[in-house]
């Protein structure tokens, strides 16, 4: 990849050279000042490209995956964190069985204020997955994260519905 130094001393009549990096992909961030526009609310992290869409889409695609984040680096702007499409997180809440889960759960908290007695892990897995599809360390290390991130994805939707809906 071309620095934006590099690409000021090309030389316009060295053709091998020319040819030799027409494949590659170039990155320019110019300075604060001279990409700020009028209001800076209207672009937030916004970038302009220039893209050659006679290549391929692979290299395209390749040369974005990796500009990517040599630009965040260079703004210094953390990635976000990915967004799961609801087929995913529909097929997740099934095959980890999640409302039956969390069931069993508040009747564990029930069970231990009553009795005084904790319910281990490896009894919810097993009463939760009885046919052996996650064990103890499954559940604790894929299953209650997951279920973690669900509630919680859940309480800023409702807390969002509440504020709109008042």
């Amino acid at each position: 990849m071309l620095t934006s130094d590099e690409i000021e001393d090309l030389d316009e009549n060295d053709s091998e050279k020319l040819f030799n990096i027409s494949n590659e992909s170039i990155s320019i961030i110019f300075p604060d000042k001279m990409r700020m526009p009028n209001n800076a609310d209207d672009f937030g992290h916004a970038m302009h490209l220039s893209i050659d869409i006679a290549k391929n889409d692979n290299d395209i695609l390749d040369s974005l995956a990796k500009l990517l984040p040599i630009w965040r680096k260079e703004l210094k702007i953390s990635e976000p964190e990915k967004k799961r499409t609801w087929s995913y997180i529909r097929d997740r809440t099934i095959s980890y069985r999640i409302i039956p889960l969390i069931d069993l759960l508040e009747f564990s908290k029930i069970y231990t204020k009553v009795t005084k007695k904790r319910v281990s892990r490896k009894t919810i897995a097993f009463l939760t997955y009885p046919h052996g599809e996650q064990d103890q360390f499954g559940l604790a290390q894929t299953v209650l994260p997951f279920l973690e991130k669900v509630k919680m994805e859940c309480s800023k939707f409702f807390d969002e519905y509440k504020i709109n809906k008042d």
